[in-house]
């Protein structure tokens, strides 16, 4: 609880420092709320045609929403509106990822989530994609869940601004419930598209995708940085300047036209070819757990890196998936989380109050936004080679259990009597309801029972480390010492039972207590924790274990 109320306390203490620099730093962090979205706003209530409908828009067309929302207090306290609805937003993501405070990697993944806005400064409110972040936060900590509502936000977000689109090819390369979030999505696209039409906006409601690939090279891109390091040493032809059609700063210099051409095709096909490592380690058995964060992560960083524009608040995009693999992962999450406050606080560094030094094409500058241009293709290759080696780690341990497998027998003192989820020769048998060892979380999965005397009551299957050459090993966490079938009669099994994980498709204990008493396991991390917090405080001299980190 303590802990809880101080991330609280810096929750606050971070998000009014950020609206007070909004307002009155230097550099004008609010502009784009100011100067671009409340006119938008006022054209819109005014009754004038409305971008994206009548004529062309940068962006999709549910960025209206939280921009007309602004406007409740009115024209002069638009900016004022906005940073209170995006701490609002982020209020409650907030409190969703916090949960009761007991979980000690959700509590690490929010404290990097404001430490990571604090390093990254005003940028983190001052753009429409402050609306996305919360959204996509809450999404990927339900997905496992609840995938429809999962895919209904990260589809809201989408229809706001294209990136979270990418955790959505994540979620439906890596889930098993994959077609609940294309059919959630599918919907909602639908129904934005028929109010489109409906308004008589056919021919503009998909312009944003347009506007993106008809821009040029925005200075902060990693691709604009030849011509950034050409304008500052002196190169004839290359310049940076303003353009007042998209309102953003872009670069000149020679043959700019053909890398303007190449760079979309170039994104397609990156974005490609991480989707593709992806499907590859999926269809390899690596657990959901391990895939979906750093999958999520990669194909943002392709949308960021390999991209005509570089602007602050792409930095934001990361927030969502690094912050789910810290509430999932824990310390595996160490190095992308640490590489991603050096982003952003390099990034702060470029923008906003020393923006006129890049424009001006001072190498200190231009040397700073080098590196964090080169820190997205480190983490970038982080990602990679974290999907390879969760590929890699199920390869290995399938390989182990099946040369094991070969050998070993069942131990008697462990083998009850024959009778159900037995095959005729007395062998157990497998039982599609327990999840394949090779999804399991590391330290192992929860289920409630759902029949017989102990009928709501959670079981554990926690791993416990193999030492030397053993092979991996669970131990049932059991309601009773001694449990019985669903009759109540016959002794089926003792607590802290011990068995090996077995190859998808052998029966082992867990598949005859699943039989036995219709347990439903869950893979999901934060139902782990619950039944393990469950079982400690009921079981609490005989659950004294080192629970695997």
């Amino acid at each position: 609880m303590r802990a809880r109320g101080l991330l609280w306390t810096a929750f606050v203490l971070v998000h009014v420092g950020l609206a007070w620099l909004c307002l009155f730093a230097p550099g004008l962090p609010l502009g784009d709320v100011t100067l671009v979205y409340r006119p938008w706003s006022m054209q819109l209530a005014s009754g004038a045609p409305i971008v994206g409908i009548g004529s062309d828009w940068v962006y999709p067309l549910l960025a209206h929403l939280p921009m007309q929302l602004s406007l409740i207090a009115g024209e002069a306290a638009y900016g004022s509106a906005w940073l209170v609805l995006m701490t609002v937003l982020d209020a409650v993501a907030f409190a969703i990822l916090l949960g009761d405070g007991s979980s000690r990697r959700r509590l690490a993944a929010a404290g990097w989530w404001v430490a990571f806005i604090a390093l990254l400064g005003p940028i983190s409110l001052g753009r429409i994609d402050s609306v996305t972040v919360p959204l996509s936060v809450v999404a990927v900590l339900i997905v496992m869940r609840r995938p429809l509502a999962a895919s209904l936000l990260l589809s809201i977000a989408t229809w706001m601004k294209v990136w979270p689109a990418a955790v959505i090819v994540a979620a439906v390369v890596a889930l098993r419930s994959r077609w609940r979030i294309v059919f959630g999505g599918a919907v909602l696209s639908i129904a934005v598209v028929f109010v489109a039409f409906a308004l008589g906006g056919a021919g503009h409601v998909f312009s944003f995708l347009s506007e993106q690939s008809g821009r040029g090279l925005q200075i902060e891109a990693p691709v604009s940085l030849i011509y950034v390091w050409q304008a500052a040493a002196g190169v004839e032809g290359a310049f940076i300047y303003y353009d007042p059609a998209i309102l953003t700063y872009q670069v000149a210099g020679a043959d700019v036209d053909v890398a303007i051409a190449l760079m979309t095709p170039l994104l397609v096909l990156a974005f490609a070819a991480v989707a593709l490592v992806g499907v590859v380690v999926v269809r390899g058995g690596a657990p959901v757990v391990r895939v979906l964060p750093a999958f999520a992560l990669g194909l943002i960083l392709v949308l960021i890196a390999v991209n005509k524009v570089g602007s602050p608040q792409y930095l934001t995009w990361l927030i969502a998936p690094i912050v789910l693999g810290i509430a999932w992962q824990g310390r595996r999450y160490t190095v992308p989380a640490v590489l991603a406050l050096g982003l952003g606080a390099l990034t702060h560094v470029v923008y906003p109050y020393l923006y006129w030094l890049l424009l001006s094409a001072w190498p200190p500058m231009v040397a700073v936004l080098t590196i964090r241009n080169v820190g997205y293709l480190v983490l970038l290759g982080w990602c990679i080679v974290e999907l390879f080696r969760a590929r890699r780690d199920v390869r290995g341990r399938r390989a182990e259990r099946a040369d094991e497998n070969a050998m070993r027998e069942w131990r008697e003192s462990r083998m009850p009597a024959s009778g159900v989820g037995r095959d005729a020769d007395g062998q157990i048998r497998a039982n599609p309801a327990v999840p394949p060892a090779s999804e399991w979380l590391e330290e192992g999965i929860s289920g409630v029972i759902r029949s017989g005397p102990y009928a709501g009551s959670i079981v554990l299957a926690a791993i416990d480390v193999p030492q030397h050459d053993d092979v991996p090993t669970y131990r049932l966490y059991l309601p009773a010492g001694e449990m019985t079938d669903a009759s109540g009669e016959r002794h089926l099994m003792d607590s802290l039972l011990e068995d090996d994980l077995r190859n998808d498709g052998d029966g082992g204990m867990i598949d005859l207590l699943t039989t036995a008493l219709d347990v439903r396991w869950s893979t999901d991390p934060d139902e782990f924790d619950r039944a393990r917090r469950m079982y400690d405080a009921l079981h609490a001299p005989e659950s004294r274990r080192k629970w695997k980190r």
